[in-house]
């Protein structure tokens, strides 16, 4: 059910007191179309990120929680590195999943996670389980600053809504990385 799971994935860092009521579960043809080309596909984030802004993606680790082999992150993803974030989420790793080269460099933090399992060529699969809706003025977009996101003399031009997936990478067949992946309304 991708709101019990939804409700596991913010509940990773329970200090930020985020709700899963704030996000409205909705099939694919309700997301805009920016939006849906971003979500909608099976390919990594970083790549698809950085073909729509022109621009590597830039990492930002807010907060990790670590426990043996599980690794979490709250993130957001920049347009180059002083650009607008482009992404907000949280990424649940399960390290005994991935060499040891792979594991040094998540770790590391300054690499978004698509371009390291690119550079070592992990085999993936990404699986999306559901599309959200979250309300611009929630706790979440505020959190991750996706209000703010806008680059200078733009804005969201009355936009309500950002919009995201809930997503597992399968690394070499195995169910590696769970994904809640927010992406700021088209500008």
């Amino acid at each position: 059910m991708p709101r019990d799971w939804l409700r596991e994935l913010l509940g990773v860092f329970p200090s930020n007191s985020l709700d899963a009521s704030e996000f409205e579960v909705i099939p694919p043809d309700a997301l805009p179309p920016t939006e849906r080309r971003l979500l909608d596909h099976d390919q990594h984030m970083t790549v698809t990120l950085e073909a729509h802004h022109g621009a590597a993606v830039h990492l930002n680790v807010i907060e990790v929680h670590r426990e043996g082999n599980e690794y979490a992150r709250r993130l957001t993803l920049s347009a180059g590195p002083d650009g607008p974030i482009i992404l907000a989420g949280i990424m649940c790793f399960n390290l005994e999943y991935c060499g040891d080269d792979v594991r040094r460099r998540i770790l590391e933090a300054n690499t978004p996670l698509g371009r390291i399992l690119i550079e070592h060529g992990v085999m993936r699969r990404i699986q999306t389980e559901a599309f959200l809706r979250i309300p611009i003025d929630s706790a979440f977009c505020r959190l991750f600053g996706l209000t703010d996101s806008a680059p200078p003399g733009a804005t969201h031009a009355g936009a309500t809504h950002a919009h995201g997936r809930l997503a597992i990478i399968f690394c070499n067949t195995l169910p590696a990385v769970e994904l809640l992946e927010v992406v700021p309304p088209a500008v």
